[in-house]
């Protein structure tokens, strides 16, 4: 349960983090004129209000430090849960009634909340990768004085047809590789040139907390990364690459049993918490 203690203590911290960066824009928001933020077009294909945003005059009159896209972010998410949610309240019967006025009363709304009801309606931290990213720091906190490293590859590597490939573009309806575990002394970045003596773990990384729709779609994306893998060690086996699955989180671990059962190839393939992992991880290394 420590594992899941520090998740949800991480994204507690970032939630906070997130309130603080976005209480400026709602600030922003709530006091700008008609220069400096204008409705640009309405979008009714997707639903969406999309913004004209003056930057130069709107720093001219604040000194906090703000990035444009996320100002243009929350615009947007403003007037989609305005409209979605507060029509009635609004009196707004299509999109393009939205106005700046009614995403400022909104904004202003929000900002005369307190504070433990504003970290609710910020934007929530497991949509922004930190728990894979705390997932690998884990990792890395155990293996570190084993020479080996956990990172997240860069660009978009994918497991296909008894192949690991990379590729700048990331594919539509393929889950990309997560997390490369490979000794600090060596470059990943081409895996043709390495010593096929060389351990590397190629890891698909997932939290699921509750159960829900959302979250057995990501248990089959899990499932189906497990029947690649299988595929892969079937057919090469002239390598020491393996393969895990980083599950965490109560439903994770409900579900665990279903991920075991769909590995083939136990001694290369393994399912598990963090924690568990990491054991399967070391033991793997001094093998």
């Amino acid at each position: 349960m420590w594992v899941i203690d520090r998740l949800y203590k991480n994204r507690n911290f970032l939630r906070e983090e997130n309130l603080k960066k976005e209480l400026i824009l709602w600030n922003i928001i709530l006091n700008s004129n008609k220069d400096e933020i204008k409705i640009k077009k309405f979008n009714k294909d997707k639903n969406k209000v999309q913004f004209e945003i003056n930057l130069k005059k709107i720093r001219s009159k604040n000194s906090s430090i703000f990035d444009k896209s996320h100002l243009n972010r929350i615009l947007e998410t403003f007037s989609q849960r305005t409209y979605r949610l507060n029509s009635n309240h609004y009196n707004i019967k299509n999109l393009e009634e939205m106005t700046l006025d009614i995403i400022k009363d909104h904004t202003k709304e929000l900002l005369n909340l307190p504070k433990h009801l504003q970290l609710f309606l910020c934007t929530e931290p497991n949509r922004q990768g930190v728990d894979e990213t705390e997932q690998r720091n884990m990792i890395n906190e155990s293996i570190n004085n084993l020479s080996y490293f956990a990172q997240k590859p860069k660009g978009h590597w994918y497991l296909k047809d008894n192949k690991i490939e990379y590729k700048d573009k990331k594919i539509k309806k393929m889950k990309s590789i997560d997390c490369i575990i490979s000794s600090k002394n060596i470059d990943i970045s081409n895996l043709s040139t390495l010593d096929n003596t060389q351990k590397i773990f190629f890891g698909y990384c997932k939290v699921i907390m509750v159960a829900g729709g959302h979250q057995d779609n990501q248990l089959k994306d899990s499932i189906n990364f497990i029947s690649q893998c299988n595929n892969y060690c079937e057919n090469v086996s002239n390598n020491n690459f393996y393969f895990f699955v980083q599950s965490d989180g109560q439903e994770a671990m409900n579900k665990i049993n279903d991920l075991t059962r769909a590995i083939k190839n136990k001694k290369r393939i393994f399912a598990g918490s963090t924690d568990k992992l990491i054991e399967w991880i070391k033991l793997k290394i001094n093998e």
